[in-house]
C-alpha cells in the first residue's frame, strides 16, 4: 500500500486538495470492487494539529504535524493564500528537508511551489504554477526554472500542476504510473470528472469560437461547484457562477456532458463523502454537513442509493 501525503494549511485551496485526494480515494473504491487490495492510505499534515481553514471556508481537522518525518510514498504539498506565509515557517522547511529525500514522489499544486521553494527542494528543477505565483517565485528563487506554459511537468521525481484543474491530470497521471492506464481512465470515469471531459475537446482539436467559449465557462463552473459543495446548490446558483441564464445553462451543460447537472452535483457530493469517510475519522453528520446534505439522515438514504451501503458501513470495508 502507497502511502499519500497532504500538506495543508491555514489559507489553502480546498479543490487543491479535494480534486487529487478524490481521485486517490476513488482509486481505492475501484480496487475493493475488484477484488484488490488497497493501493493508497491517505495522510493529512498540517504545520499543527488543528481545525485548518480552507479560503472557502471548509474546515478540516488534521491530527498529523511536523514532530516526525513520516515514512510517504509520495508528498503533495497545496496551494491556497496562505502559502507564501506558510514558505517563510522554520519549521515547515526543517520538515520538508527531512522528508523529501525519502520519497518517490514529490508534488505541487498551484502556489504549493512557494512552500517547496524555500526549503531548496526545488533548486534547479523546474515547474509550473500560476502565472501571478511565477512572478513572485522568480523573485525570491531564481534558482528554480518556471515554465508556465504547462499545465503538468515532471522533472526526475519533482511533479508540479498548475492549479486545480490540472491537479486531476496530475492525480490521474500518478495513478496510471502506480496502476496502469485502464486503472485510472476507470477513476476518471467513475469519478466524473469535468478535466477529462474538457481535455477530450481539446484532444479532438475543435478550436471553434463557441467550444472554447464553453471550455472556459466549464472550467469556471468546476471551480465553484468543487469549492462549493458543502453549501446549497441549484440551477441558478450554477448559472450565475458563469454569468448566464438558468436557461441558457441547461442548453449549455446538455450540449457538453451526457447527464443531468444535478445528477452530476450529487455524484460530486458522494465523491467527495467518500474521500472523507476513508481519509479522515469525521462524524457522519459532519461528512454530511461538508457535503452539502441537510442532515445524517438524508445523505445516509442519498450514498446508500449510490453505493448500495450506509456510509457507515462503507467506511468499515477500509
Amino acid at each position: 500500500m502507497l502511502r499519500i501525503g497532504f500538506f495543508i494549511y491555514e489559507g489553502f485551496k480546498a479543490t487543491d486538495l479535494s480534486a487529487p485526494m478524490d481521485s486517490f480515494a476513488e482509486a481505492n473504491v475501484q480496487a475493493k470492487k475488484r477484488g484488490l487490495p488497497l493501493p493508497y492510505e491517505l495522510h493529512l499534515f498540517a504545520p499543527e494539529q488543528a481545525a485548518i481553514a480552507a479560503t472557502n471556508g471548509l474546515i478540516v481537522q488534521v491530527r498529523n504535524d511536523l514532530s516526525q518525518p513520516p515514512e510517504l510514498d509520495t508528498l503533495i504539498v497545496v496551494g491556497g493564500s496562505g502559502a507564501q506565509r506558510v514558505s517563510e515557517l522554520s519549521n515547515v522547511n526543517h520538515w520538508l528537508a527531512q522528508v523529501q529525500p525519502k520519497l518517490r514522489r514529490l508534488v505541487s499544486i498551484g502556489a504549493g511551489c512557494l512552500i517547496l521553494s524555500a526549503s531548496g527542494v526545488l533548486n534547479g528543477k523546474t515547474v509550473t504554477t500560476h502565472w501571478q505565483t511565477a512572478q513572485y517565485l522568480q523573485k525570491v528563487n531564481t534558482q528554480v526554472n518556471i515554465d508556465t506554459s504547462r499545465n503538468l511537468i515532471q522533472d526526475g521525481n519533482v511533479y508540479s500542476a498548475a492549479g486545480m484543474t490540472a491537479s486531476v491530470d496530475l492525480a490521474l497521471t500518478l495513478l496510471e504510473q502506480d496502476l496502469g492506464g485502464d486503472f485510472a481512465h476507470s477513476v476518471a470515469q467513475q469519478a466524473l470528472i469535468f478535466n477529462t471531459c474538457l481535455n477530450d475537446m481539446k484532444v479532438m482539436g475543435s478550436s471553434t469560437t463557441a467550444l472554447q467559449k464553453g471550455s472556459e465557462r466549464f472550467l469556471k463552473l468546476s471551480d465553484f461547484l468543487l469549492n462549493n459543495l458543502h453549501k446549497p446548490i441549484n440551477i441558478d446558483t450554477m448559472a450565475s457562477s458563469i454569468n448566464v441564464s438558468p436557461r441558457h445553462f441547461r442548453r449549455l451543460f446538455k450540449q457538453q456532458f451526457a447527464v443531468a447537472p444535478m445528477v452530476y452535483v450529487e455524484q460530486l457530493r458522494i465523491n467527495k463523502a467518500k474521500a472523507l469517510l476513508t481519509s479522515t475519522d469525521f462524524a457522519i453528520s459532519l461528512v454530511a454537513q461538508q457535503c452539502g446534505y441537510a442532515s445524517h439522515e438524508v445523505f445516509s438514504r442519498r450514498f446508500k442509493s449510490h453505493m448500495g451501503v450506509s456510509p457507515s458501513e462503507f467506511r468499515a470495508q477500509f
